[in-house]
């Protein structure tokens, strides 16, 4: 968040988090099919709830309402801003390994450790480039990024935008991250 006082970027961390494990018990494949459909379409309110929810499904099968038998579901939503093809693989992997009773890794890079990779780089001209764009800004009114003029309706459509694009070879990928050096921000 921006400090307009001390005109810094000011970094909060939750020490203790909770996240919301919704639990409900059902009797048949209906009713199952309703709280799917009902979960899904519920859209994230990220401001308050964050980017992920759970979801147990239960059937109601009159014993053992704390383990989870044949057909109960562990459902898990992610905010699409939050995952990416390669976070699927890796939550799912330390879910099984974690299902299983095996122990997890530590991971071996956190966020502190790019801010100090990010703090060796020579960030002059992108500080002096955003300082000199921002140096009559009005700290007190919203920036304007662009996007529609008009307000969007929050009335779902079938209405959308589709590109193609052709997806290039493997060895043509490994020649551009040779070339551009990309790297991954963790």
């Amino acid at each position: 968040m921006f400090d307009a006082k001390s005109g810094l970027l000011r970094q909060s961390i939750h020490d203790r988090f909770t996240y919301p494990i919704r639990i409900s018990t059902i009797n048949d494949e209906q009713e199952q099919a309703k709280l799917l459909h009902e979960e899904m379409w519920t859209p994230f309110d990220t401001e308050h709830d964050g980017v992920f929810r759970c979801h147990l499904i239960q059937y109601d099968h009159n014993h053992q309402k704390d383990r989870l038998s044949n057909g109960d579901l562990v459902v898990f939503y992610f905010h699409h801003g939050s995952f990416d093809g390669r976070a699927i693989d890796l939550f799912l992997g330390e879910l099984k390994v974690a299902y299983s009773g095996g122990e997890l890794q530590s991971p071996c890079l956190q966020y502190i450790d790019y801010s100090f990779h990010e703090r060796k780089l020579a960030m002059t001209e992108a500080r002096n480039y955003w300082s000199e764009l921002l140096q009559d800004y009005g700290w007190d009114r919203q920036l304007n990024l662009g996007g529609t003029k008009k307000p969007m309706s929050a009335r779902r459509t079938s209405r959308g935008f589709s590109s193609r694009y052709g997806i290039f070879p493997a060895d043509m990928v490994k020649k551009a991250g040779e070339m551009l050096h990309p790297f991954l921000y963790l």
